[in-house]
């Protein structure tokens, strides 16, 4: 291992929120265009299924069907053109999560370059990893993506966690995991992992050097 004097042996990163920017107003408008409806009742309806789209419990068309039912749209599941609306929404959703923040990118290409090993734990749907990361082009530098929807499970449950260190054949207190939620990071914490919070790449920059500085180059 170059450079990296602590403990710490890999990185797990969330995904929207740390790879990714969160989801745009302006993606939220669009969906919500498409689905007829106005932004805010699009928006309660997109989130309060969510969680179960991310862990696999409802499939892309019975979770958008609620979203356009719970939004209060005017297309049903009966219009031939129905089909052709869930595939535009899976499209818009995917363009919405797909901002990559060019600041972590940097980062996580200067620690793949020291060989520090890589991985995401995301709370996300198989449909959504599919048409977001399977294709990117940073893939490649990530050793494994654990997804709850995979799994059946969303973080912050404890599972998650397990089965991300289990796959890299390491112990939780070997794996700095990132997530934008403190409840998130609570949870990777009871799991035995180290374990930080972003709020943004310059805190997380200036908290790494803090208590992590081998992972940080001098400078940055």
């Amino acid at each position: 291992m170059n450079n990296i004097t602590s403990s710490i042996t890999a990185v797990a990163f969330d995904y929207g929120g740390v790879i990714a920017d969160f989801l745009s107003v302006q993606a939220l408008e669009e969906m919500a265009r498409l689905a007829a409806v106005p932004r805010e009742a699009f928006r309660r309806a997109y989130w309060e299924h969510r969680g179960g789209y991310d862990s696999g419990a409802l499939q892309p068309r019975e979770y958008w069907g609620a979203v356009l039912e719970g939004s209060g749209s005017p297309w049903r599941g009966d219009d031939s053109r129905y089909a052709l609306l869930i595939r535009g929404l899976l499209h818009l959703d995917a363009a919405g999560w797909s901002r990559i923040n060019p600041a972590i990118l940097r980062w996580i290409l200067e620690l793949h370059r020291r060989d520090v090993r890589l991985l995401v734990i995301s709370n996300m749907a198989g449909a959504t990893r599919e048409m977001v990361i399977d294709p990117a082009p940073w893939r490649e530098l990530f050793e494994r993506v654990v997804i709850s929807g995979a799994l059946g499970v969303n973080k912050p449950d404890r599972e998650i966690f397990r089965h991300a260190a289990q796959e890299m054949a390491l112990e939780p207190q070997e794996i700095l995991f990132l997530d934008d939620l403190e409840t998130n990071v609570e949870g990777a914490r009871r799991a035995g992992y180290a374990a930080h919070q972003v709020v943004s790449p310059d805190d997380l920059f200036r908290d790494l050097r803090e208590s992590w500085p081998a992972l940080v180059e001098d400078g940055r």
